[in-house]
C-alpha cells in the first residue's frame, strides 16, 4: 500500500496538484486494501497556517469533488457496506470539563444571508426540492433549526454533480457552498446539544448518503433526463 499510494503521490506532484490531499482512502479502496478502524488517545493536531474557512473548504471540497470524478467507474459499482474492522482501544482519559454550547448564531446568520444573496447561484446547482428545503431552514428559529440528513446529502451531490458538469465557475461554485456547509453546522451543533451523541449523527449521515447514492448515480449518467 505504501508503494501504491508513493507512486500516486508522485503523479499528483507531477502534475502540480499539491491541493489534492483526500485521496488515500479512495486510493486504498480502490486497490481493495483492508480498512480499519483505530481509536487513538486525545492528541494536538497541527493548524492550517491559512485559517479562513472559505478558502480551507474549497480546498477539501475542491479535492474530494476531483477524486469522485476520477474515480467514477469505481464508486459507481453496487458493493454492501460493510463494518470496518477495529483494533482494541486503550482506555481514554476521563473528564469532567463540560464545554459551553457553541454559539450557532453567526453560522445561521451567514446562512440566512447567502439565501437572499445566492438564491440565483444555488438554483442553477440544487433542484426544486432542495431549494423548498433550505427556504423552509430559512425561516426556522436557532433552537429548532434541523437540517434532514437527506438533505445534506442531496446538496453535496449536487454540487459534485455541478463542479463535474462545470455548471458555473468552479471557483464560484465552491464558494457558494460554504454557508450551506454552515447551516449543517449549526444543525449538527444544536442536534447534538440535546444529547445525541455526534458519532450517531455522523453514522445517521453516512447512512444517508448510501442511501441517496443511486440519486447521484443517475444524475452522474443522465444529467439532462434525472432532474427531480
Amino acid at each position: 500500500m505504501a508503494g501504491r499510494l508513493a507512486a500516486t503521490a508522485q503523479r499528483f506532484t507531477a502534475a502540480s496538484q499539491d491541493d489534492s490531499f483526500l485521496w488515500p482512502l479512495a486510493e486504498a479502496s480502490t486497490a481493495n486494501f483492508t480498512i480499519a478502524e483505530v481509536e487513538v488517545t486525545p492528541r494536538t493536531i497541527p493548524q492550517p497556517a491559512n485559517r479562513d474557512l472559505n478558502s480551507l473548504l474549497a480546498l477539501i471540497a475542491g479535492s474530494l469533488f476531483a477524486d469522485v470524478d476520477a474515480k467514477a467507474s469505481f464508486w459507481q459499482r453496487a458493493r454492501g457496506t460493510q463494518p470496518a474492522a477495529q483494533f482494541a482501544a486503550q482506555p481514554l482519559p476521563q473528564t469532567t470539563h463540560i464545554a459551553e454550547p457553541p454559539d450557532t448564531a453567526p453560522m445561521l446568520d451567514a446562512f440566512r444571508l447567502a439565501y437572499t444573496n445566492l438564491h440565483e447561484i444555488w438554483s442553477l446547482v440544487l433542484p426544486p426540492n432542495s431549494l423548498l428545503g433550505l427556504k423552509k431552514l430559512s425561516m426556522l428559529q436557532p433552537e429548532s433549526f434541523r437540517m434532514p440528513d437527506n438533505l445534506w446529502a442531496r446538496i453535496v451531490y449536487d454540487f459534485i454533480l455541478a463542479y463535474r458538469l462545470r455548471t458555473i465557475n468552479r471557483g464560484h461554485l465552491l464558494g457558494a457552498l460554504t454557508p450551506l456547509y454552515l447551516a449543517w453546522v449549526a444543525s449538527h451543533l444544536t442536534l447534538i446539544s440535546t444529547g445525541t451523541p455526534p458519532e450517531k449523527h455522523v453514522q445517521d449521515l453516512a447512512a444517508a448518503f448510501e442511501t441517496d447514492k443511486p440519486y447521484l448515480v443517475s444524475r452522474w449518467r443522465w444529467p439532462d433526463r434525472f432532474n427531480p
